[in-house]
């Protein structure tokens, strides 16, 4: 069997040029593997290991022209971080190297040191985890350990892979390439986990045995990184809708303030004033005829001006306080 395992759509190089090569990739009982043939046999091509251990692929184009060359980071070579070690070159810290979930650093001095060849160990050696209440935590888009010691069980679901491992206490990890609720191939290991590392994209997803405490630690943070996320969301959206709110409140009060300054602008028009000689003329010298009305003040006339206006004229009564007509 081969040393790691991808799923199907994972299992060439990235690098390798489709438009040379036909993959094969082959999966049963006796083995999972991939392997390539080329399109055009008259294509002169080569692999090869260099002075490094790095794998090349090149081929005769008037010259040798690299194809690809693996690993192509530190993580890519055989077990960099040691048994029970996790490598992740893009994890943000200096040094790529942390322990499996439920595993610790067998010499903090020599991991500070950068030397991973010791490895890991469990944190909790005297804690069992064989009927005791451990779990699984899940360790995503990993490369899988080294499959030459693990067992392969065939056509099995996520749940049934789980119990498989779960009911035998030797079991330390599981892995599935089942998507959903299909059945696929399950891998699982007895022994040393080597050669783990993550994936940026593609990888399966390996579920570490752990110790109840460690389980338990697991689950709190699961829980309070739930809670951070909800109370964000939470602070994210009040904030949006304040935001909002504000803009809605600025929005009409400069609505508002542009209202004010036109009726200002209209209230501030001024009346025209014609003389009694012109209002009396229009008015047919407030003939009954033209009377259209009777207040408390006196009574309104309808009038026609010369250039051709109607107007509407008050005239005030002797009873009245006022001293003006009005129009």
């Amino acid at each position: 069997m081969i040393g790691w395992i991808e799923s199907q759509s994972r299992a060439k190089p990235k690098a390798t040029p489709t438009f040379m090569f036909n993959g094969t990739y082959i999966n049963n009982r006796d083995e999972v593997s991939t392997f390539y043939t080329l399109i055009n046999a008259l294509n002169v091509s080569t692999h090869f290991l260099d002075e490094v251990g790095s794998l090349k692929m090149v081929t005769w184009d008037g010259k040798w022209v690299e194809f690809y060359s693996y690993p192509n980071d530190q993580c890519g070579y055989y077990s960099w971080c040691g048994v029970y070690g996790y490598c992740d070159s893009n994890n943000g810290r200096e040094f790529d190297c942390t322990c499996l979930p439920g595993y610790e650093p067998r010499s903090a001095d020599e991991w500070y040191l950068r030397d991973t060849s010791g490895g890991c160990v469990r944190k909790r050696e005297a804690l069992s985890m064989c009927g005791n209440g451990e779990g699984f935590v899940k360790v995503a888009n990993a490369k899988i350990p080294d499959t030459s010691q693990a067992r392969v069980w065939m056509s099995l679901s996520v749940p049934e892979c789980k119990e498989e491992c779960l009911r035998n206490c030797s079991c330390l990890a599981y892995a599935t390439e089942s998507e959903g609720g299909e059945r696929a191939n399950c891998f699982t290991w007895y022994e040393n986990l080597m050669d783990v590392r993550s994936f940026p994209k593609g990888g399966l997803d390996l579920y570490v045995r752990v110790d109840a405490i460690e389980f338990a630690q697991h689950m709190e943070s699961r829980r309070l990184n739930g809670k951070m996320v909800a109370v964000v969301v939470t602070s994210a959206v009040l904030t949006s809708s304040l935001i909002i709110t504000l803009v809605f409140w600025l929005v009409m009060k400069k609505r508002r303030r542009g209202l004010g300054i036109k009726d200002s602008e209209q209230e501030n028009v001024e009346l025209p004033i014609f003389d009694m000689v012109t209002i009396a003329g229009a008015t047919n010298n407030f003939s009954g005829t033209n009377k259209i009305g009777e207040g408390g003040f006196g009574s309104v006339y309808k009038g026609h001006l010369s250039t051709g206006e109607d107007i509407a004229v008050k005239r005030l009564s002797t009873e009245s306080k006022q001293e003006k007509n009005e129009c």
